[in-house]
């Protein structure tokens, strides 16, 4: 092989360009020196042609041929991006050239890598590096009298070759009249030498059984181009040219196209499924999930809303489906509450359902507010409350009567409800109660009373506690 590296010192991998998940990588590892002399062949230049050309051309040459499948949006889908290995160099006879065929542009969601450059790693280190970037490889061993055994000495694409664009065919109408003179001499020869024989129906057997049977009528296999496809075994041959049945001169060649396995792995369709069975769905696949959380006006909460990438979409096997799922409408935007100090009841009550507010009105006793205007509020004026938070108003009832004792009333923010019920039952007082919102306290909690702790009220007046019923709902 003429393309070597020379030494053998193992180097950490360079980071090349960023490629697409689905890139299939061709390597070439050493076998070390040959221990007798082997013959080899020139490799031709198949950079550029359509696959079936390139897989005759190089089975002409007396080379074994794999091919792989991998998105180059340079490259037409059908024809070949990168060979090795490559043209013009020199290969053991008979020995394998593998061939990367284009599937034309990788789809836009999927997922990029980074393309190592593992040119002189050992050929385990290679497997790991390549399966770690998302990326698969075929490996191709040729002997080397200067590298040593088992490490890599060219690879396929590299961050010099991902990125080239096919090569100009400015001499192909010479070629294309120098194909039309040898088939016109073939034809020649084969009309008026070669008997007539009767093309056998090869199709739906196994191409190399197909190859047997075209041999033993005295045919040869012509092109064999390969088509992706779930509805036939792969390998099997799915149509051939000229039909079953039709008389040609012996010799004739017979083209067949060959059922190819469909790559990948065809993402389910999960919308409108719980997070859950997603997953399951999902894995089950051989795909692997991520999901985050959206609001959402029209699917219910806890079912997935959108997923990427799309359903039908085919992916490699491993690769990770994005989900949305619903946690409900998006809770309406805080409101700021009202001062509603000095209004009259109707009038604040008036405030509040204009902010969209509720309210819980409570009359007190008060030595400095006129009967029927606003006390107090609480939460108070300025504070940002969910929409529909209930504003509790406290009303004067004008002085209370004549000889009514003060008392201190007790603080009890910080009690559970019923410890701060008892506590002021206890001191002589009335107990209501309001359940409000506040994520910053427990359930159940008292956060606020009116009037305050340390405050005197009228002994069996009424006294607010205001309690926590945990964070709003979202």
């Amino acid at each position: 092989m003429t393309e070597e590296i020379a030494g053998t010192a193992v180097m950490p991998p360079a980071a090349g360009p960023q490629v697409p998940t689905q890139t299939k990588v061709a390597l070439l590892v050493s076998k070390g020196p040959a221990e007798a002399p082997v013959p080899s062949s020139d490799v031709p230049d198949v950079v550029g042609r359509r696959q079936a050309e390139a897989l005759e051309a190089l089975q002409t040459a007396g080379f074994q041929v794999e091919v792989l499948r991998s998105p180059n949006a340079a490259f037409k889908e059908g024809t070949i991006s990168h060979q090795l290995p490559t043209g013009g160099s020199t290969a053991t006879g008979g020995s394998k050239v593998c061939i990367i065929s284009s599937t034309g542009p990788a789809d836009e969601m999927a997922a990029k890598t980074s393309l190592p450059d593992v040119v002189g790693q050992p050929r385990e280190e290679t497997e790991r590096l390549m399966g770690a970037a998302g990326l698969t490889t075929s490996v191709i061993e040729e002997y080397s009298a200067t590298v040593a055994k088992g490490l890599v000495f060219a690879q396929e694409p590299n961050s010099r070759t991902y990125n080239r664009v096919p090569p100009k065919k400015s001499m192909a109408w010479l070629w294309a009249i120098l194909a039309l003179v040898a088939v016109a001499i073939a034809a020649y020869f084969l009309f008026f030498t070669a008997e007539d024989v009767t093309v056998p129906d090869i199709t739906g057997m196994m191409l190399e059984d197909a190859e047997i049977a075209l041999t033993d009528a005295g045919l040869e296999v012509g092109r064999v181009t390969e088509e992706a496809t779930e509805d036939v075994e792969a390998g099997s041959v799915m149509s051939q040219t000229p039909p079953a049945g039709d008389i040609v001169a012996e010799g004739s060649r017979v083209d067949l196209v060959v059922a190819r396995a469909v790559e990948g792995v065809e993402v389910p369709d999960v919308i409108g499924l719980s997070l859950d069975d997603a997953t399951a769905t999902l894995e089950d696949a051989g795909l692997t999930v991520r999901s985050e959380e959206v609001f959402s006006d029209d699917v219910e909460t806890g079912l997935v809303t959108a997923q990427s990438p799309q359903p039908g979409t085919r992916v490699e096997s491993g690769a990770e489906v994005a989900l949305s799922v619903s946690k409900g409408p998006e809770p309406a935007a805080n409101v700021t509450v009202p001062d509603l100090s000095g209004m009259t009841r109707a009038d604040a009550e008036a405030a509040l359902d204009a902010a969209g507010l509720g309210v819980r009105v409570v009359q007190m006793n008060s030595d400095t507010a006129p009967e029927g205007s606003v006390v107090t509020q609480a939460p108070a004026s300025g504070a940002s409350v969910a929409p529909g938070t209930v504003i509790a108003v406290v009303v004067s009832l004008g002085p209370p009567p004549m000889g009514t004792e003060y008392i201190d009333v007790p603080d009890v923010t910080g009690m559970e409800r019923a410890m701060a019920e008892r506590t002021l039952k206890d001191a002589g007082f009335d107990v209501e109660d309001l359940e409000t919102a506040n994520a910053a306290v427990a359930e159940g909690t008292v956060f606020g009373q009116i009037p305050l702790g340390g405050q005197q009220a009228p002994e069996g007046g009424l006294i607010l506690i205001i309690i926590s019923s945990g964070p709003a709902a979202q």
